[in-house]
């Protein structure tokens, strides 16, 4: 079964999005230097980055995904879409806690690999943009 193009509308909202993980993408990369900022917005960022990453792949194919915040979730969503996914997309689901659950939640948190986060943050966001489609000559 042959993918059909995206329509404008989904072009439209893959690029918004592609737009929001890339400043998502701007503050992991302000704040990974400083010692002095912990570790829950740098998290709560490169997991945005990533989801919405995910869904620029994911809106481009014109699968429906609910609102979620689970990398995994729509890593699955993705797989059973056919989206060729890179092997580097395949393991973000661990900075899915960091979504929610480790800036609303008063228990100890792990520490965050925050080199990893910004690489794989930069990573999604570059797929992504790759995935728009090209305008102009």
């Amino acid at each position: 079964m042959a993918k059909s193009s995206p329509i404008p509308e989904q072009i439209e909202v893959a690029e918004l999005l592609a737009g929001k993980a890339a400043s998502d993408l701007l503050v992991v990369q302000k704040l990974v230097p400083d010692p002095e900022v912990n570790d829950d917005p740098i998290g709560f960022h490169a997991q945005q980055a990533v989801e919405k990453a995910l869904k620029v792949a994911l809106t481009l194919n014109g699968a429906d995904f609910p609102k979620t915040h689970d990398l995994d979730f729509l890593l699955a969503l993705a797989n059973r879409s056919e989206i060729q996914l890179p092997a580097e997309m395949a393991q973000v689901g661990w900075l899915t806690p960091w979504a929610a659950e480790f800036r609303y939640d008063d228990a100890p948190m792990e520490s965050l690999d925050r080199e990893r986060a910004e690489d794989i943050a930069e990573f999604a966001v570059d797929w992504s943009h790759e995935l728009l489609p090209k305008t102009g000559s």
